[in-house]
């Protein structure tokens, strides 16, 4: 691959909504060219009177894709993609996952399921951002932001049971907004023009926090940037098809620089008393030390972890004892932690 100049291309605009209930989302996604609706709330017939446009009442992950890859592949003739909303889609995948887990007697989900959500949910936004010539206009719900145990707000390091509104984010995967190109939160509609604040914006003439009191599709129609070609990044599937056997290849051995480094049977079993002894100490719940480390460090068992996988799951041992900060937590709380874990060392 050579680098090469980058010169002006066309877009699409890739924009989430997001709002309180009521406030205009629907409204504002239905003044984009031509749109068909992926109606996920069952509700878009209360715009007919107003609007032109198509529509499939679903909120099945499995119709979305099947609908997204119509479009794709032009059997659907439409301007606009729009997902109403993005955040019955992504509630669905958690209780498909839910339902399952139920099936096997349990209520909670485990960060095997979590990470499942996340591929698939990722791999449809990648599908949308990256794949569909055309605008795609997303609704979402909104949510407050808290602050994770021994984060300091005001001064103060804030505890497992202590909910500390930071600010507000989308009501779904937290990464999402990282696959939008403009992000508006709306704020309210008067029947005839609806306002919004810029919470995110690729085009240099928008700015973060700027309030718009007529938000519509003419807001973004001429940021857009022109070009012979339509520009796209790299999908996850080019991706996958690239690095396809990548992670299957050998590496050389490691040569150890240590006695310390190296991987024996003595330093096996070393690693596992060091880790026994920390979960005895410090009442972590075979249960919890069990997760951890089959989040962290792909087995369940201490037996079958190599010296590496036994320090990292120490390490891991140490931050969750740490974020409890001497307090007593419960099993929601230890899932909390765990997932926002996961998802930081994924990001990472």
């Amino acid at each position: 691959m050579n680098f090469k100049a980058v010169k002006p291309q066309a877009r699409r605009a890739k924009v989430l909504l997001i709002g309180e209930a009521g406030v205009g989302k629907s409204h504002a996604s239905l003044t984009f060219p031509n749109p068909a609706v992926i109606d996920a709330e069952g509700s878009a017939d209360w715009f007919a009177d107003r609007f032109k446009f198509i529509a499939v009442p679903t909120k099945s992950y499995a119709d979305v894709r099947d609908l997204v890859k119509s479009v794709r592949e032009g059997r659907v003739k439409c301007d606009t993609l729009v997902i109403d909303s993005l955040t019955s889609i992504y509630n669905g995948l958690v209780n498909a996952a839910t339902m399952e887990r139920q099936k096997q007697g349990s209520e909670d989900l485990r960060p095997l399921d979590w990470g499942r959500i996340k591929r698939k949910f990722s791999s449809l936004l990648d599908e949308l951002y990256n794949q569909l010539p055309m605008n795609v206009v997303c609704v979402g719900w909104i949510k407050p932001e808290y602050a994770k145990p021994g984060d300091k707000v005001n001064g103060k390091a804030v505890s497992a049971n202590d909910l500390v509104k930071i600010g507000e984010t989308f009501d779904g995967d937290r990464k999402t907004q990282y696959a939008f190109d403009f992000i508006f939160k709306v704020t309210g509609n008067d029947g005839k023009k609806t306002q919004a604040v810029v919470w995110k914006s690729r085009s240099g003439q928008l700015k973060q926090g700027q309030t718009i009191a007529d938000f519509s599709w003419k807001t973004l129609e001429k940021l857009l940037p022109n070009g012979e070609t339509t520009y796209h990044g790299m999908t996850d599937e080019e991706q996958e098809t690239r690095d396809e056997g990548v992670l299957d290849a050998k590496d050389p051995p490691p040569q150890p620089t240590s006695a310390k480094s190296a991987d024996t049977a003595a330093s096996r079993e070393s690693g596992r008393k060091a880790v026994m002894a920390f979960a005895t100490q410090n009442a972590i719940p075979d249960e919890w030390r069990h997760e951890v480390s089959m989040a962290f460090c792909g087995a369940a068992s201490t037996k079958d972890l190599d010296t590496a996988g036994l320090r990292r799951l120490y390490k891991w041992l140490t931050n969750l004892d740490k974020a409890r900060a001497g307090e007593t937590w419960s099993a929601e709380s230890f899932t909390a932690w765990l997932q926002y874990s996961v998802d930081e060392a994924n990001a990472g």
